[in-house]
């Protein structure tokens, strides 16, 4: 299934840094859910990368919190899956976007919360496990910053609800927004 993709006018690029945006509805999430057969697992495709397509942002605006029924928790994840190499939460890691939850109303990827190492290296006495464990949440960091595609694949939205179906929300919306270069549409810019 494929969104409907925003391409952001040059205005909010400047405000949000990102050039694509996806608006995900309760109506768009049960339509596609219902399409698919999903039940508690849906993922959606944003749209088709190349090799040499960077995403180098990727921030979310929970506009309504998603409830109803016996859901208690839904978690938004948005990566990549190509041909030979994929990362479901590359961009933006499993939240939760669910009222029961513990929503994150607003984030710019990367994971929920600041790891203990991090704070242990910097204010206590570090160990080499310490040390390994904070170059680990570096360069996870770092990974989630950027994506230079190096084969093609699709951009994709992965959704997981938890204590009942798609079918039983009743309410919520989320918006995910992206900067997506295609770098073979520059190579006339300099000459």
């Amino acid at each position: 299934m494929s969104l409907n993709v925003i391409q952001l006018p040059l205005e909010e690029r400047i405000k949000t840094g990102c050039s694509h945006a996806v608006r995900l509805t309760l109506a768009i999430i049960l339509a596609e859910a219902a399409a698919a057969g999903a039940t508690t697992s849906l993922t959606l495709d944003v749209g088709d990368y190349i090799a040499r397509d960077l995403v180098d942002r990727a921030i979310f605006d929970l506009v309504t919190p998603f409830d109803g029924g016996a859901t208690s928790e839904l978690t938004l994840a948005f990566g990549y899956n190509g041909v030979a190499v994929d990362n479901a939460s590359a961009f933006i890691g499993a939240h939760s976007i669910h009222a029961d939850g513990t929503e994150i109303l607003a984030d710019q990827g990367g994971t929920t919360a600041v790891d203990a190492t991090v704070i242990d290296a910097t204010y206590g006495a570090p160990e080499q496990a310490v040390l390994d464990s904070v170059r680990v949440t570096v360069n996870e960091l770092r990974a989630r910053r950027s994506f230079a595609a190096q084969e093609t694949g699709k951009l994709q939205i992965v959704l997981t609800s938890t204590g009942a179906n798609f079918s039983a929300l009743t309410t919520g919306e989320v918006v995910v927004y992206f900067n997506w270069i295609r770098m073979t549409d520059l190579r006339g810019i300099n000459g």
